[in-house]
């Protein structure tokens, strides 16, 4: 089940044909409705990362639920709108914290193994060539997983040994070019 971020849900609830939400819809006034019940934890709010449920901060900006859990916020707060994304799966009981290869705390994987799905997770969120890694993108890579895997990167040099020791998962796409240096 994908996640939604709430700016896209307050746009379709603005767009519906139904007077009532209609009015609410002035000034964001959805859009800050589901913020504050996020704020205050009454709506489920995910990293999309890691698929794990947090609460989240004043200052964050976007923010990612699920169909679902709208639709059982909407029922608690009496609202007569369900929110749909077109999937066919869009029930509680399918509803899941973690994702299904739940690699993070498979007791098999070493912490070296652990952390090269991270980083080949991420590699994948931001849509790289793990063999061809952009100019910069190692950088975000990094900061992307010191900030959402902190259990596999909490060591000064935990990235870095982990991007050293995976050279056959993913490297640069000028890799060739810094090999060379300090030989």
């Amino acid at each position: 089940m994908g996640y939604i971020e709430l700016g896209e849900i307050s746009q379709e609830i603005a767009s519906a044909e139904i007077d009532y939400l209609k009015r609410y819809a002035k000034n964001n006034a959805w859009l800050e409705s589901l913020r504050s019940a996020a704020l205050k934890g009454d709506l489920p709010i995910y990293n999309r990362l890691t698929g794990i449920k947090y609460i989240p901060k004043e200052y964050e900006k976007i923010l990612f639920t699920k169909a679902v859990d709208v639709n059982a916020w909407f029922n608690k707060n009496g609202v007569e709108y369900r929110y749909s994304t077109g999937e066919t799966t869009d029930t509680p009981d399918q509803q899941t914290d973690i994702k299904a290869d739940n690699w993070q705390d498979n007791p098999n994987l070493t912490k070296l193994q652990k952390q090269h799905k991270a980083i080949l997770e991420v590699i994948a969120l931001k849509q790289f060539d793990p063999m061809a890694i952009p100019d910069g993108g190692k950088g975000t890579i990094q900061q992307i997983c010191e900030n959402y895997y902190r259990l596999f990167f909490g060591g000064i040099t935990s990235f870095e040994t982990a991007w050293k020791k995976g050279r056959q998962l993913f490297k640069m796409a000028n890799h060739a070019s810094f090999a060379k240096r300090g030989k």
